[in-house]
């Protein structure tokens, strides 16, 4: 059995390793052609209730690292939907908001089918009872929320023992965890990862939660170079992904 000091050690080489990797994996792959900075680990505090979009057309970044940012062009941010019409959305409303038990719920009855019916292992889960275990947990990390606010990645590791987080915690960065998002031409965050927490974030009307930026619109991108090498003076940056720049 490894000593407990020697796992510590091991896990911070380790999460030090994948934090390099990824910022040199994004310098090389995008940051070093543009002018404007791409932190990979860079949070942005915004208001849940403007991450109005939801990206379709995954297929394009699915097989790409998701610790790496990336600038696309394409029409790839039109591809999109309305959050809030996602049934994981309207579900947690039912259940949080109108008391409807989850097995009530369109979200929760279509995962139990696709793991019951197409024998598919969804969320971790083999069967449907392990499936409404997993929601009655999800049940405890609402109402955390709601009492004690947004807890951070990296506030829930700092706050818990290795056995209570588990190893994955301690071996990859906490902020490549948080909920993401891409930003099309014209700005507008589009969902892309984070799925219970964005949705719970939107159900509890909180004003800021933090998100990192997977995609980039090249449109966008050229603005935010502009904007980092003076030739676009912004007045007022209010858009988070252009302020500091």
């Amino acid at each position: 059995m490894v000593p407990d000091v020697f796992r510590s050690r091991l896990h911070l080489l380790y999460s030090l390793y994948k934090r390099n990797r990824a910022s040199l994996q994004t310098w090389m792959t995008t940051a070093r052609r543009y002018d404007a900075p791409i932190d990979p680990f860079e949070l942005q505090w915004v208001d849940p209730a403007t991450i109005e979009l939801l990206q379709e057309g995954r297929s394009r970044f699915r097989n790409r690292s998701s610790a790496v940012c990336l600038v696309e062009d394409g029409d790839w941010d039109r591809q999109v939907s309305r959050f809030e019409d996602h049934d994981m959305y309207v579900s947690f409303e039912q259940h949080f908001l109108e008391g409807a038990d989850w097995q009530e719920t369109p979200w929760v009855q279509r995962v139990t089918s696709e793991i019951e019916d197409q024998g598919l292992t969804l969320y971790g889960c083999e069967s449907a009872e392990e499936f409404y275990e997993r929601c009655s947990g999800l049940d405890a990390v609402f109402e955390n929320i709601r009492e004690n606010g947004y807890t951070t990645q990296r506030e829930l590791i700092h706050g818990s023992t290795d056995n209570e987080m588990g190893h994955t915690w301690a071996y990859y960065c906490p902020e490549l965890h948080e909920i993401s998002v891409n930003v099309a031409r014209d700005g507008e965050f589009i969902f892309w990862d984070g799925w219970h927490r964005c949705t719970m974030s939107k159900v509890l009307g909180l004003e800021e939660v933090p998100v990192r930026v997977f995609v980039r619109h090249s449109e966008w991108q050229a603005k935010r170079d502009r904007v980092a090498n003076g030739a676009e003076v912004v007045e007022d940056p209010g858009h988070p992904d252009l302020a500091g720049l």
